[in-house]
């Protein structure tokens, strides 16, 4: 929406936002409507907020980091950062930011006049959007990874969960599955860059499976195959620098033989 900024944030831009502590005094840009618009911060409020007593004791329990108290702390500081931070814009304006809203000023790209803008060049933009992190993607990962998905995809095992499920064929399946994925779409994915990082490209092989088991019966032949087949396309995502898809589906096919009626849960994560 123009004038609006976005508070969709990534996890990256979140941190990096909050580990500049701004606080009264510290100048800072703004982009808005494709323009930096420059102001000061004038005063800062809530920040990370004391967990109680019981979340500390629930949270030493769970280890750090995780469990549903740690994820109740991380959210409680991320949200007293919200509009945490009163701004004078240079043009007198008072206003109500966020941490994340805030860039460094950059001497060299200042505006002629107080209150004014100057235009975000496209280099500014690509550093704003594009934070790497050391578990991101290497460079032609995701094309290569795409290549892979082509080979699975013309295994006689992986048919059918080549194209999205046919919902005039099964019109039920959409009350039955709430994500459904197939390996078009993973591919389709890869292609346009969709996936930052494994972790997201694991979590749509993994409905893989769980979606089939949740449609069809238990140790049903698509169960298995649709089992077959997250696990090797988690190997993929996991080796994509070095697997022959070809071998490495033959080596998982004959494991499988042996294991046909375990429960999905202990053959789903079984590569990794």
């Amino acid at each position: 929406m123009p004038d609006v900024i976005d508070f969709l944030v990534l996890r990256a831009q979140y941190h990096a936002a909050v580990e500049r502590r701004w606080g009264p005094g510290d100048r800072f840009r703004c982009m808005i409507d494709d323009s930096w618009w420059t102001g000061m911060v004038v005063e800062r409020t809530g920040g990370a907020e004391v967990e109680t007593e019981a979340e500390a004791e629930a949270g030493a329990g769970e280890g750090a980091g995780n469990g549903p108290a740690a994820a109740r702390r991380w959210a409680r500081e991320a949200a007293s950062h919200f509009l945490s931070l009163k701004v004078r814009w240079d043009n007198g304006e008072m206003e109500r930011l966020s941490p994340w809203d805030l860039e460094p000023i950059d001497p060299n790209r200042l505006p002629q006049e107080p209150g004014g803008a100057v235009p975000v060049v496209a280099g500014e933009l690509a550093a704003l959007l594009r934070r790497d992190e050391t578990h991101e993607w290497e460079p032609g990962a995701c094309t290569t990874l795409a290549s892979h998905v082509t080979q699975l995809m013309s295994l006689a095992v992986a048919e059918p969960f080549v194209a999205p499920v046919d919902l005039q064929l099964y019109p039920s399946y959409a009350l039955v599955v709430a994500y459904p994925v197939d390996l078009s779409t993973v591919r389709a994915r890869f292609e346009n860059l969709f996936y930052r990082r494994p972790a997201a490209a694991q979590f749509d092989a993994r409905y893989l499976a769980s979606n089939a088991e949740r449609f069809n019966k238990p140790h049903s032949p698509i169960v298995r195959q649709a089992r077959l087949v997250t696990d090797l396309l988690l190997y993929i995502i996991s080796n994509w620098q070095n697997v022959d898809v070809v071998v490495k589906y033959h080596e998982l096919a004959a494991s499988y033989h042996s294991s046909d009626d375990e429960p999905l849960a202990t053959t789903l994560h079984k590569v990794s």
